[in-house]
């Protein structure tokens, strides 16, 4: 397919793919993630008629469980009985897409964006899990805590030769005012949560701080008090000594959620 793609064009510089890297979610199995990888391959290949391929990178041992993600790759061109026609959609210029009344490749890529959560939606509802991604960011959700960086396979194949590589989740920096955010507006915590999932217990708040700040116990617990604090955090089911685990943990909501839901 490579050569394929090669030989169809004319300038050696030419892109002959694009890339498409997506965080898979961990709450899937390795067969449903699969299914979701394959189910968008599938609908990049019908929309724009080209070929498209795709590797799934696992978390590497000792790192993030949740860092489990796929690379897809789709030829520029689109592919038909002879070999690889024209340029696709995704890669012609705006002006020749609007002259045809088409969209420009913005409003092209947030389609691809609004349709991988979709579809990595739906197959998270039919696993049976109470849990949502949200493709959209921070600022288009009215939130200003700073978004964490995803960890490439690049900086885990460095790591994994010996060499430094910073692990961290977002900077210094970031941490700091994400932090001073979150003591000023600890709803903004519970916002993200909720764009996940409408019902939470102690552990995702947690997860959702560890994600937004620094590991400093004392930050820590201070965001976490914060939170706890916050007028919009509505406990919905006290702790229950009576079940083990995490089936005994409190469950919460929010004011917002539940006149939402009723």
């Amino acid at each position: 397919l490579v050569d394929a793609a090669e030989r169809a064009e004319k300038r050696s510089d030419a892109r002959i793919a694009r890339e498409f890297e997506i965080a898979l979610p961990h709450e899937l199995s390795a067969e449903q993630r699969l299914a979701l990888t394959r189910a968008f391959a599938a609908d990049l290949a019908n929309r724009y008629g080209a070929a498209v391929d795709f590797a799934i990178h696992r978390p590497g041992e000792g790192s993030d469980i949740r860092n489990s993600h796929a690379h897809l790759m789709m030829t520029t061109r689109e592919v038909r009985e002879t070999g690889l026609g024209d340029k696709t959609l995704l890669e012609r210029e705006n002006r020749w897409l609007l002259a045809n009344h088409l969209p420009p490749s913005q409003l092209q890529l947030k389609d691809l964006r609004q349709a991988w959560e979709h579809l990595a939606n739906t197959h998270l509802e039919r696993a049976g899990h109470d849990i949502r991604i949200d493709n959209r960011s921070h600022l288009e959700a009215g939130i200003t805590i700073e978004p964490t960086e995803h960890v490439g396979v690049h900086a885990t194949q460095i790591e994994r030769h010996g060499g430094a590589v910073s692990r961290a989740r977002i900077s210094p920096q970031s941490a700091d005012r994400n932090a001073e955010t979150i003591r000023r507006r600890p709803d903004e915590i519970l916002k993200l949560i909720t764009n996940e999932k409408s019902v939470f217990s102690r552990y995702d708040i947690a997860r959702a701080l560890h994600r937004s700040i620094n590991d400093d116990p004392q930050t820590f617990q201070n965001a976490f008090a914060s939170v706890m604090a916050s007028k919009a955090l509505v406990e919905l089911r006290p702790e229950s000594t009576g079940l083990r685990g995490r089936d005994g943990e409190a469950r919460y909501s929010t004011v917002e959620m539940v006149a939402i839901e009723g």
